[in-house]
């Protein structure tokens, strides 16, 4: 067993709840500045603990949510002296110091906004009434009620849709599926039928058309005094999985229109911090749709340092007030930086190389501009050849359904020769 407080070699004056490609992003940007970071994880797979820029802090043993305030409250009293910045690295953890802020906002210095506005931010319904009451165009979405009719609903609704939880944390959704894509009423209705404890927890949405590279995400830190101090623009070019996933390759690309609208979302939030707001753009109307709002960075955050706008670092010199910490050189951002997450980047072109979009070869020239990435960082390699061991472990997988696809094209190839031959054509 780990030692459960490891004491960071550096200076600790942040901590990060969570060290998967969020963590490990947030710990690199503010590492590449002089910012003194400990890292807190609950699993073996949060591959960013083996990092050897940051403190380690052993969260696997916590029993439940309130040992993990204590423990926390522990480590930020043996620093002595300063309150150091949190940063929470997903959904989860965001509700998380939301819920405990009256302990951990006597210790840590974070963008504390109030329970009543988390909420309304991870609850997607909310953020799609509020959208609609300030004139931004949001897909047509129906919330289901534990009561409701679903085979009525499902009659008047758009087909295909999207059926997504409403939180995307506790939500009792099929493990593994972050959202479902159905294609007609009684597919809807059988859905319903094997998971009847989703009604009232889910929502239905229309599908925006268009493909991966559609979807933009603005990224934006409000200060503690309100104000927009930067933002990061970035247009996915493509997700994993396919069509409704995360980014697995993309590239930075500022959008002057997505951040209008997304400053107009957190101003009519009162929202104070960082936070990534996506939108997606629909050819057929040229309109923007918002589709959701994260409170907190993105995985692909490690990005932004490497475009020019370091938000994490940003947001600890906010905080801290430490003005001497640089965070960058220019608050704009360098468009047509590209980042990548090998392994999802891989699946999907599994998934989709049947469709012929695009050859192996123009897929590695394609991600071979990739200047950022989710796990690989030249002066800190362990994590990434650790993420790489999990990528080979899966090659079994990947090296199998390859080969009956191959497998499959060739007899495919085969029949149609031999029919031709026959043909004599």
């Amino acid at each position: 067993m780990e030692d459960a407080n490891v004491i960071s070699p550096v200076r600790r004056e942040a901590l990060v709840l969570g060290l998967n490609p969020t963590g490990y992003g947030i710990v690199r940007s503010l590492v590449r500045e002089g910012v003194g970071v400990t890292g807190a994880y609950e699993s073996s797979e949060e591959f960013g603990r083996l990092s050897r820029q940051c403190g380690k802090l052993d969260l696997r043993w916590s029993r439940d949510e309130l040992e993990t305030v204590e423990r926390l409250i522990v480590w930020a009293r043996d620093i002595g002296g300063i309150s150091p910045v949190i940063y929470a690295n997903s959904d989860k953890y965001v509700q998380f110091v939301a819920d405990h802020q009256d302990l951990l906002s006597r210790y840590f210095l974070y963008h504390w906004v109030s329970r009543e506005t988390v909420a309304s931010i991870v609850d997607k319904s909310h953020m799609s009434l509020l959208c609609r009451q300030i004139g931004i165009v949001v897909p047509r979405t129906h919330v289901t009620r534990p009561d409701g009719d679903i085979a009525a609903a499902a009659r008047s609704f758009v087909f295909p849709c999207l059926v997504k939880p409403l939180r995307s944390f506790r939500s009792g959704f099929p493990p593994g599926l972050k959202n479902m894509v159905v294609q007609t009423p009684d597919e809807l209705v059988q859905f319903y039928g094997s998971h009847p404890k989703l009604c009232g927890s889910t929502l239905w949405q229309e599908i925006i058309e268009g493909a991966d590279d559609s979807v933009l995400q603005c990224n934006v830190l409000v200060t503690t005094k309100g104000l927009v101090e930067a933002t990061v623009c970035i247009r996915k070019i493509h997700q994993y999985p396919p069509g409704f996933g995360s980014m697995s390759f993309g590239r930075t690309e500022k959008i002057e229109l997505i951040v209008k609208e997304s400053v107009r979302i957190l101003e009519a939030l009162e929202y104070r911090g960082l936070a990534s707001l996506e939108f997606k753009h629909c050819p057929a109307d040229g309109r923007y749709y918002f589709i959701e709002m994260n409170p907190r960075l993105p995985w692909y955050n490690s990005l932004f340092a490497d475009a020019g706008v370091n938000l994490a670092c940003l947001a600890f010199r906010d905080l801290t007030k430490k003005a001497a910490v640089s965070c960058g050189a220019s608050p704009e951002q360098y468009d047509g930086i590209y980042w990548l997450t090998f392994a999802d980047e891989l699946r999907r072109f599994i998934a989709v190389r049947g469709q012929g979009a695009i050859t192996l070869t123009g897929w590695l020239k394609m991600i071979s501009r990739s200047r950022s990435f989710a796990w690989w960082c030249a002066r800190d390699p362990i994590p990434f050849l650790r993420a790489s061991l999990r990528m080979l472990s899966e090659a079994r997988w990947f090296l199998l359904r390859w080969s009956r696809s191959i497998f499959v094209l060739g007899r495919s190839s085969g029949k149609e020769g031999r029919r031709r031959s026959r043909k004599g054509i």
